[in-house]
């Protein structure tokens, strides 16, 4: 039995009964968070998951609601006596401003009590993540950003989804997008889950993308703040226009979904 809990469902700002984006995968007796929003920690703790199980902890782009939760998730570990190694896997471009930033609020990476240790995404390529098969493919969501605060930088600004297989499963984790079609590398072949953000494109838009790909089940989340008082008409949309998916939800803070 494997599942995925969604622990944050929120877009880049703060919402009401929902926490920034995190999820929780657990497979083969390994529990795997999946980018680290805030209250990820308080959520764990919520749902009996102890601390010290998380095996490692991969992170999609370096937008605060996306790692934010990241040193009190750590923090606790350190305040439980942890003593089993942790990997985070992050662009590679954030590993150093993390480790500063750890120092700066009193967490030394160097002297937690357990190793913690950082592995950059190296794009296109398989990474081996607690038995799970890994496959990062970037995204365009920090295009922008790049044109406005450095142009021409090639060394920061990355963003990824994540493409996670295990016992001849296939998950697709969009991350955030800059469009649909930045997931084409995953959707060549036919997944199981996709579990996409609604936050930076017209549900519209997504829906006619996926007309064409073979998905077994569909979960969205990170819906924009004026998209989310729609979900209901959004859905019902889903449902319509892509009535070869078998199931499509709308995804709330606790939901789980098991293979």
């Amino acid at each position: 039995m494997a599942s995925l809990t969604f622990l944050g469902t929120a877009c880049g700002v703060p919402m009401v009964g929902r926490g920034q984006t995190a999820h929780l995968l657990q497979a083969h007796g390994e529990y795997v968070l999946v980018d680290a929003g805030e209250p990820c920690s308080r959520v764990l703790r919520e749902i009996g998951v102890p601390f010290n199980v998380v095996s490692s902890v991969l992170i999609t782009h370096g937008h605060s609601d996306h790692i934010g939760g990241l040193p009190m998730f750590l923090q606790a570990c350190w305040v439980e006596q942890r003593t089993s190694p942790l990997t985070l896997f992050l662009p590679g471009e954030l590993i150093d401003p993390l480790r500063a930033w750890l120092t700066a609020v009193y967490l030394p990476p160097d002297r937690l009590g357990f190793p913690l240790r950082f592995e950059p995404w190296r794009a296109g390529q398989l990474h081996e993540v607690a038995g799970l098969h890994v496959t990062p493919q970037p995204t365009t969501h920090l295009d922008g950003l790049r044109e406005l605060f450095a142009p021409g930088d090639t060394t920061r600004f990355h963003a990824f989804s994540l493409q996670i297989g295990w016992a001849g499963m296939r998950m697709v984790i969009s991350g955030d997008l800059g469009a649909p079609s930045d997931l084409d590398p995953h959707l060549a072949t036919p997944v199981d889950l996709l579990v996409c953000e609604l936050s930076h494109f017209s549900p519209t838009k997504l829906f006619a993308y996926l007309r064409s790909k073979t998905i077994r089940r569909l979960a969205l989340t990170h819906y924009s703040s004026s998209e989310r008082v729609n979900a209901e008409r959004i859905l019902r949309e889903a449902r319509e226009l892509l009535p070869r998916i078998e199931e499509i939800r709308d995804m709330g803070d606790g939901d789980t979904v098991e293979f």
